[in-house]
């Protein structure tokens, strides 16, 4: 799902009438040997299944959209913009690695479940001959079944048993591998962080991310990480909410010590473990001191123009030297 996890309607359509109906569907074409009508009626099935997925994402993004609008209306406690955010994140030096490293698994992972489908193909035919061959056999004690009927069923119990082992297979490879697969409690964004870029707004009752999730008190979190070395308040919820398909949602700040004890402490809805990275003495930053490189005159970083001489400040050349 794009907005929404999945409710349990469509979970138990997903996990109960979809191999029912599947293997109805291939029996009945087993039986009067026209494979055209399951085949049609499989793809007119998947366009059922994701019509309605992309409806319930929909109707969840026009949700979000219709909360962050009456919210906007009312008086945020504080707001982070995005370029406080961009300026925190540049101080961030292990985010590409960590990235790096979250794409490497993924493509990884990818692999895996690529390598069991090509083995699933391969072993395939021979597990459905042996299956069907003792399903006939545990028939063959109805003889007063019409003889279609008994085909009928054999093929059905046949393709039954089939979807129930790689369902099971691909369900436990995909929940090793944080793959999605059929259920958003598995799936890849729990283990990226979902970052705001474009801002964040404190409500007494709320967070508003980029103006379009709505993560309403009180959060049911897992654990929180204050990490003041690499400036980031990362939430991790103990499962997606019905408004926003992360887990783990990261809040960068140039105080995020103060975020977390002002705004995101009072959102929790018990005590939750919290993680804290202090940086070390080496690692706390004097304050910063810019001086026009034509002037000599003392900058603050919110000027474009230095406000004695006039001229353009190279603010890139500036905070390339500071840092060297």
């Amino acid at each position: 799902m794009s907005y929404t996890t999945m409710s349990k309607p469509m979970m138990y359509l997903l996990w109960v009438v979809t191999p029912v109906a599947f293997a109805a569907i291939f029996a009945w074409g087993q039986v009067i040997r026209n494979y055209w009508i399951s085949i049609g009626l499989f793809i007119a099935y998947f366009i059922i299944i994701f019509g309605a997925s992309i409806f319930m994402g929909y109707k969840s993004y026009s949700k979000n959209r219709s909360e962050s609008e009456q919210y906007r209306r009312r008086q945020a406690l504080s707001r982070l913009t995005g370029e406080d955010i961009r300026k925190a994140m540049e101080r961030d030096y292990e985010l590409p690695r960590e990235y790096s490293a979250l794409s490497k698994k993924m493509f990884l992972n990818l692999g895996i479940m690529l390598a069991l489908l090509i083995a699933v193909l391969v072993v395939y035919s021979a597990l459905f001959n042996r299956i069907s061959a003792a399903i006939s056999i545990l028939l063959g004690n109805y003889p007063s079944m019409a003889q279609s009927t008994l085909e009928f069923l054999r093929y059905f119990i046949t393709y039954l048993i089939m979807f129930g082992i790689w369902f099971a297979v691909f369900y436990v490879v995909a929940k090793y591998t944080g793959l999605p697969y059929l259920s958003q409690s598995t799936s890849m964004m729990q283990n990226i962080p979902y970052i705001p870029t474009k801002g964040i707004a404190f409500y007494k009752d709320a967070i508003i991310f980029d103006d379009l999730y709505v993560l309403k008190a009180p959060l049911d979190a897992d654990s929180v990480t204050v990490d003041e070395r690499r400036r980031f308040v990362e939430i991790t919820l103990k499962k997606p909410t019905s408004t926003i398909p992360y887990r783990r949602l990261r809040i960068y700040a140039r105080d995020p010590r103060g975020i977390w004890e002002k705004y995101v402490s009072k959102y929790l809805e018990a005590q939750v473990k919290v993680e804290e990275v202090k940086r070390t003495e080496a690692e706390v930053e004097k304050p910063r001191e810019y001086r026009c490189p034509y002037c000599g005159a003392l900058l603050n970083e919110d000027w474009e123009y230095c406000p004695k001489c006039g001229r353009k400040i190279p603010w890139d050349e500036l905070r390339r030297a500071y840092e060297a």
